[in-house]
This record gives structure tokens, sequence and C-alpha cells, in this order.
């Protein structure tokens, strides 16, 4: 075999071998360790506190990998009448990996276990159902393709 063959070899072996063990920490990765960090993106860009306090599993394997939370809830707006906006007993999504390469965030699907959900507008129109902060006020809002709801209460207040 040729130098430029053994090289074709090794450097195609190095890759498989990094890319299975990248597949293999996916696979094996504690996703209720990243429930923090997730709790702090969401306040980063949105303004609300979010918890997870129950189990967190992803299934990443798929274009449209597939988020199952238990036991969340969602922090209202400042000016709310009272926290939280949303609490669930689970929350299961899929998200669109090629849609979010093209920049644009879009959830299939979204399935809500017993939600309580408040949606509150005050006498200045301000809705909390707007979850962009500021400084994302022109950021397009997500997708969603559909939505299930098992068991949920909604207040509307005006």
């Amino acid at each position: 075999m040729t130098i430029v063959g053994r090289s074709v070899v090794v450097a195609t072996a190095v890759l498989v071998t990094t890319l299975g063990l990248g597949a293999l920490a996916l696979a094996l990765f504690d996703w209720n360790a990243a429930r923090p960090w997730i709790s702090s993106q969401v306040k980063a860009w949105t303004t609300r506190d979010l918890a997870i306090e129950g189990n967190l599993r992803v299934h990443p394997f798929s274009l449209t990998p597939r988020i199952n939370a238990e036991r969340v809830t969602l922090g209202n707006a400042e000016w709310g009448k009272r926290v939280p906006m949303l609490a669930a007993g689970e929350i299961e999504f899929s998200v669109s990996l090629p849609e979010l390469l093209r920049g644009r965030v879009v959830f299939p699907d979204v399935r809500l276990k017993s939600p309580v959900v408040l949606l509150q507008r005050d006498r200045e129109g301000r809705r909390n159902w707007i979850l962009r902060s500021s400084k994302q006020a022109t950021a397009p809002s997500p997708i969603i393709g559909s939505l299930q709801v098992d068991d949920g209460e909604l207040e509307f207040l005006d």
C-alpha cells in the first residue's frame, strides 16, 4: 500500500472513530445535568425563569430530535398577575434540524400533558405570551406544526 493509501485509511479510521465516540457520548449523556444550562439560556432569551423539576430525556439521533421534560414551569412576565405562566406535568416536542440550519425555529409537533396556562394582556396592550426580550424584538416567531394538549387548563385575562 502506498503512503497516500495508508494516509487515507488512517484519516478515515480517525474520522469514523471520532464520529462513533461522539454518538456514544450523546447516547450516554445524562441530559438532566443540562437542566441548569437550559434554564439559563431560556432566561437569557426570554427574561423568564424556566424550571425542569422532573426527568429530561433527549432522543438526538434524528433530523427532528425529540425532547421530553417532566414537571416544567415557565415564569410569567414581570408585570403579570402571578407566576407561573405555564406549568405542565410533561412537555414533549421535536425540533427540525434542517430548519435550524436555515435560521428558523420549527417545532413539527408539541405535546403538553396536564398544562395550566395563564395568558394575559394588560391595559398597555402587553401580552405575556410574547416571550422575546426587547433585544430580540424583530426575531421571527417559532413555528409549531401541531399542538396536542392533554387534560389542560387555560385562563385568559384581559
